[in-house]
Order: C-alpha cells, then structure tokens, then sequence
C-alpha cells in the first residue's frame, strides 16, 4: 500500500453517525485504536461487527484482557466506571439507554459476548441506515433499537432463533479460526479449506461456525474483506483495484457491488467520508 493519509491517534474515537433521541443515544465507531475513560450514569448496548481486543475495566480499579466476538452483544449498567483501551479497535455500534421504564435494566448485570441471531440481523441493518440515510427515519431506527434492546434479549431468556452454543468451536479454536481468515483474505477461501484446516467435515464446520460466529462462513469472510477494505480505503491512497485484489475480492466492479449491498455506499463514497474527516483534524 501507499503512503497513509494520517497517523493513526489522529483519527482517534472517529464517529461514523450520531443520534440522539429522547429514548436513546446511538453511536457507530469507526474501526479505530482508542482509549476511553468515563463515568456511566446509564445503561448502555454495544454491538461489536469485528472482533476486539485490548484491556479494560468495568466498575473497578483493576484492567483486565479483553477480546470482544465479532457479532456479540454486551451490556454495560448504569453507575459504571469505565476505562477501555485497543491498539487497533474494531466497528462498534453503542446504544445508551435514556429512559428505561420503572428501572426496568438496572438488575441487568455486565455482560458481553452474547451472540444472537435478531440482533445481528438488526445491527447490520441499522450500520446501513446509519451510513446512508441523511434524512432519519426514527420509526426505522426505533425497530433496529428495539430488537437490540429488547429486555428479554439482555435478559438472556433464549427464542427459537437464538444462537445456540457451538460444540466443537469453543473460544481458543475461535480465535485461531478468526486469525487464519485474516491471513488468508487475500486468497481464494473456501467452507472446504476452512474445514480441512480444523480437520472437520464441511457441513458439521458450517453449522458449528454460525453457532460460534452468528453468521455463516461466507457472510463472516465477507464481511472481514469489508472490514479490511475500509481501513485501507481510510488509510491509505491505494488504488481501487489494488485494495480490492487486496482483500480477496474479484475486482474492483465485484468490491463496489458488495459495498453497495451491505453498506449502501460505494468505496469512492467510503474513502470521501474518511477524507473530509482528516481535513477536519488537521
């Protein structure tokens, strides 16, 4: 790749959207390194889109390692002490709850990493509204908000459309599965390479996968080229083609084509929004 636009810390805690209502405040993070240190007076949501790692501490003097799923939900408590840290960050959706009814979350305790099929569904089409709708429409987002927020959800109490514990992924094989992705976006990955790595047939892989992941092997390498993508298109001044051939996809014609369909806006579009950004810190 070519040279960067800017350094890194310069770009730190970049907001792709913000809302705020009466109900809720909705924040979508760009993939970014951070620190953060705050005060939590109410409850809040994330979604985290890619897997995260760093150090943190919840309520208390003492950090810990974190490393956050791609696709999982957490739930901070109101009254918290927060202090979070990641040299390379990750796209991370943040609901903070403004109202919550007769104190309905305040018995909720911490959580994180909870995968659930809804609300995966909600958040990614919630990341497209976001990023494409200039004009919001609440009753759209309120439906998005509601799925990811639902008490039952944050309550645990499972539906026929949980995600159901995986039975050979456990966390170590996940995050080695995850790394071995990473480093092979470039090349032509495939169920059946997956599977011959973990020495698994490909219908048993792929149904562990998507308890394990949220989403199926496919939509999961999709997204992680899109991931890749975008920070490079933020980064650096690469041609479209180069990024493309890249982060595995086809061509330039094909990584448009998915950008559109998931994100709803082009990877010129992308790179524009990044750009206007930089010029504003500088």
């Amino acid at each position: 790749m070519n040279k960067q636009y800017a350094d890194p810390s310069e770009r730190n805690n970049e907001i792709d959207r913000y809302i705020s209502t009466e109900i809720v405040d909705i924040q979508l993070l760009s993939s970014q390194p951070y620190e953060v240190h705050y005060k939590s007076s109410l409850p809040s949501v994330g979604f985290a889109f890619e897997t995260q790692t760093g150090i943190h501490s919840l309520g208390s003097d003492q950090t810990c390692i974190f490393k956050a799923k791609a696709n999982s939900l957490s739930f901070v408590p109101g009254d918290c002490d927060v202090f979070s840290s990641s040299e390379k960050g990750g796209e991370y959706l943040k609901i903070t709850l403004k109202i919550t009814h007769e104190n309905t979350y305040n018995n909720i305790p911490q959580f994180s990493n909870f995968v659930h099929t809804e609300a995966i569904k909600a958040a990614y089409r919630l990341r497209k509204t976001l990023l494409t709708s200039h004009s919001t429409d609440m009753l759209i987002i309120e439906e998005y908000v509601a799925k990811l927020c639902g008490y039952n959800l944050l309550t645990g109490e499972k539906d026929s459309k949980s995600a159901d514990s995986a039975q050979w992924i456990t966390s170590s094989r996940a995050n080695k599965i995850d790394e071995y992705i990473e480093e092979h976006l470039e090349d032509q990955l495939t169920v059946e390479k997956l599977a011959k790595y973990c020495n698994l047939s490909s219908g048993f892989f792929s149904r562990d996968f998507k308890k394990a992941f949220g989403k199926s092997p496919k939509d999961y390498i999709i997204e992680k080229r899109i991931s890749k993508a975008r920070h490079y298109l933020n980064t650096y001044d690469s041609g479209l083609s180069e990024i493309a051939f890249a982060t595995g996809f086809s061509s330039h014609a094909h990584m448009t084509s998915v950008f559109k369909q998931r994100l709803g806006i082009s990877p010129s579009g992308m790179r524009g929004r990044s750009k206007r950004f930089i010029s504003i810190c500088k």
